[in-house]
């Protein structure tokens, strides 16, 4: 029985498909899936090769040593040693500085120096140093500035003498 005048045979012959059409069509897929992974990574690599140029400053940067220190110095002296205590009541910051080292020494001895650091807010301390009266009696303090782990190369210096 038909609808339309024309037989279910006849309405399923023109979707039907020879079995190369089928085959032709999965081998396209294949293709472009194959074309496509191989050639998808060179076509996004193509969109990365623009070089470009940067100018790369250089400079350089020498650590100052502090323009001013502030001091006040008290020394004692027993039969069998002598005290050198300097309290820092302030000094100039150097500009970068992250801390300070204070360094205070006998010349004239073997005496290890005594040494202290300093945050780069902190302006005040007392470093002090004990030696035997048999030494000169001059000491010497030493202020060096630090940015980071570079430390500067030259010092604010101060000789003090000790009866």
């Amino acid at each position: 029985m038909t609808t339309s005048g024309a037989s279910t045979s006849d309405r399923t012959r023109g979707r039907a498909r020879s079995p190369w059409s089928a085959g032709r069509r999965w081998f396209t897929i294949i293709l472009v899936s194959v074309t496509a992974l191989i050639g998808g990574p060179a076509l996004a690599q193509a969109s990365f090769i623009n070089t470009a140029n940067a100018v790369a400053t250089v400079g350089t940067y020498e650590i100052p040593a502090s323009a001013s220190l502030s001091t006040s110095v008290d020394c004692t002296k027993r039969a069998n040693e002598r005290t050198m205590t300097i309290t820092i009541t302030g000094f100039a910051r150097v500009d970068k500085a992250t801390s300070y080292t204070l360094t205070l020494s006998e010349s004239g001895t073997n005496s290890a120096p005594t040494t202290m650091h300093l945050t780069a807010t902190q302006t005040t301390a007392t470093i002090r140093q004990t030696t035997t009266p048999s030494a000169s009696g001059r000491f010497t303090l030493n202020l060096t500035a630090r940015v980071g782990t570079w430390v500067s190369n030259t010092s604010l210096t101060q000789t003090l003498t000790c009866p």
